[in-house]
């Protein structure tokens, strides 16, 4: 069986507030591991919870990428393509334009407002 966790979830996990829904959300990720289960984060989750820590939690852009590498480098997650298919036959990486290449920039500590 596998969980996967949204970005709600993953920024509960990183940041700790709300306290009630950061305990939760360990709990479960707890309860996952040790059930054996695996745990999936969509790589659009790691974007979006980037962009979240920056301007919602005043995270800045290093922190923030340290913090997710971190989450990613765990192996607690699985890092899994968000949607690897759209519609008729189209991957999302050609629907989503430059997100893989956004998503290596990111992962090199550039900048995702960068277009490739």
């Amino acid at each position: 069986m596998a969980i996967g966790l949204d970005t709600s979830v993953v920024i509960r996990l990183l940041v700790g507030v709300p306290d009630s829904q950061a305990r939760a959300a360990r709990r479960r990720l707890e309860h996952a591991i040790e059930r054996g289960e695996s745990v999936i984060v969509c790589d659009l989750v790691i974007a979006e919870a980037y962009y979240a820590l920056q301007f919602h939690y005043d995270v800045p852009k290093a922190e923030a990428r340290r913090m997710l590498m971190r989450l990613v480098r765990s192996g607690v997650v699985r890092v899994a393509e968000c949607v690897p298919q759209v519609g008729s036959g189209h991957r999302f990486a050609d629907v989503a334009g430059s997100f893989p290449c956004r998503k290596r920039w990111w992962l090199e500590g550039g900048d995702l407002s960068h277009r490739c």
